[in-house]
């Protein structure tokens, strides 16, 4: 039948097809202008809104503020895990860049702990050290050590502690000995070629003086005195000099984290010697050096090939009820630097046993 004809018994072609089809109403029997709803959990939604309602709004709102609650709960538990982590990965990476500096220049390398309290003992900063080479009798000035002079001694002729030792005039052929270097006494003491807690040792004896003090350029003053006579002079002497700081820069630890020195204290935990930093005679902090040799292994004088040296790196409870002394406070990590081989590793004490270095080895 053709589409306008009075006799035509549909409107609209798509009913001619499909009887069922009626104009304006959805296959799901709504009207196309008629609100679609569907029931959800009790709300009714329709595609027409744009917004939320106000139950919807308070629910999101509780949820995220919920959250938040919970990671304001949980967020300095973690910041603190992730700082003495962070210290303890630093530690250990300072530690290994000084060994393998160490083994390439095949010069004594290594670390310097600084104590700012030595009641403490915590550590907060450090700094690469270079032992150089010794100040000795018998070479020249222009190859870096010291011209040929004899040793004499001022008040006897066997050393006792704190005594004072003199260099005499060179010998024919040598120049005199100026410990400062040419600065001078009044001059800033780091620049000298000879400093304080450097050692001496006379008549190759193998027996090492730590020096105290100088008095002049000329002059040493020794922790301990000689078992035998030095005579009237001599010229078989050296000064090992101890490591020095390279350069200006410190090393910080992440804020709040510490290498607490005074918690190797048991097992084969080896602790550094400690050194102590005077002002006018007041005791004003301390440092311990890591010192590697050219070879790897660390330079620890007394300390039995199997040890380590046992540096505790953790971050003090500062909580109102926590205890900022206990070590195994939060999540310590042991940076283990072995004496023979030099290996720097990093383990978790165990506060359940005899020992927190069971798993160290």
């Amino acid at each position: 039948m053709l589409w306008g004809s009075s006799k035509s018994k549909y409107r609209n072609p798509k009913q001619a097809r499909n009887p069922n089809a009626q104009i304006g109403v959805s296959p799901l029997g709504f009207g196309a202008l008629d609100l679609f709803r569907i029931s959800i959990f009790g709300f009714r939604i329709s595609h027409r809104r744009a917004g939320f309602t106000l139950v919807e709004l308070l629910v999101a709102m509780g949820i995220i503020v919920l959250l938040t609650g919970l990671l304001v709960a949980m967020l300095p538990s973690l910041a603190s895990q992730t700082a003495e982590a962070n210290g303890a990965a630093n530690l250990q990476g300072w530690l290994n860049v000084a060994r393998q500096k160490a083994i390439r220049n095949q010069s004594p390398f290594g670390l310097r702990l600084f104590i700012p309290d030595v009641t403490t003992m915590y550590v907060t900063n450090c700094q690469y050290i270079e032992q150089p080479d010794d100040f000795a009798s018998g070479s020249t000035p222009n190859g870096g050590g010291a011209p040929v002079a004899q040793v004499q001694v001022t008040t006897a002729t066997t050393l006792v502690a704190n005594d004072t030792i003199n260099f005499a005039p060179a010998i024919a052929g040598g120049q005199n000995v100026d410990l400062t270097g040419g600065f001078g006494i009044g001059s800033d003491p780091s620049l000298w070629p000879v400093q304080l807690g450097d050692f001496v040792e006379i008549n190759s004896s193998g027996l090492m003086h730590r020096i105290t003090a100088i008095p002049t350029p000329i002059q040493l003053v020794l922790a301990t005195g000689t078992p035998n006579p030095i005579g009237t002079g001599t010229t078989n002497w050296r000064i090992l000099r101890a490591p020095r700081p390279i350069g200006e820069e410190q090393l910080a630890l992440p804020t709040g984290v510490i290498v607490d020195l005074s918690a190797a204290t048991s097992g084969y935990g080896f602790v550094p010697p400690l050194f102590s930093l005077t002002n006018n005679g007041v005791v004003v902090g301390g440092y311990a050096d890591v010192l590697f040799s050219p070879s790897g292994s660390v330079i620890t004088p007394g300390a039995p090939q199997q040890a380590f040296t046992a540096l505790w790196v953790r971050q003090p409870d500062t909580s109102p009820n926590g205890n900022p002394n206990n070590p195994f406070a939060g999540t310590p990590t042991v940076i283990a630097v072995f004496q023979g081989t030099g290996l720097v590793a990093a383990y978790p004490p165990v506060s359940t046993a005899p020992s927190p270095y069971v798993d160290i080895h």
